[in-house]
């Protein structure tokens, strides 16, 4: 029962530490501190690692339950990805598709509809 419970804590600990981890990841991002993302992912540990993923995957879930008309629900799910691909050390191409296709479906897209709308 004994190593039970200390998996029991060693699991919590690990989504304790993500959870603080993240925090950290997204103060670095919202002051534009890529080295800092990096460095908190580079001393984490692989399950610590996970359980960050997890917990970005939580709140874009999270997120995507708004209401559309909520206006700051495309920015938050934009901000959550592009720091999941960051996270993930996703390459710099991936993330630029990821930029020019919101970018196009963003303003392109809108302006298509008002431009073609009867």
């Amino acid at each position: 029962m004994s190593a039970k419970n200390n998996k029991i804590e060693d699991n919590d600990q690990i989504i304790d530490e993500a959870q603080d981890l993240t925090i950290d990841i997204l103060k670095c991002y919202n002051k534009i501190d890529y080295k800092g993302m990096n460095r908190i992912m580079a001393q984490a540990t692989p399950k610590v690692k996970e359980e960050i993923i997890i917990y970005i995957d939580q709140h874009i879930t999270y997120v995507k339950g708004w209401h559309d008309d909520d206006t700051d629900k495309k920015r938050r799910l934009f901000n959550l990805r592009l720091v999941k691909m960051i996270v993930q050390k996703k390459t710099l191409g991936n993330i630029l598709e990821y930029l020019s296709n919101h970018l196009w479906k963003t303003y392109f897209g809108n302006l298509s509809r008002l431009l073609f709308m009867r």
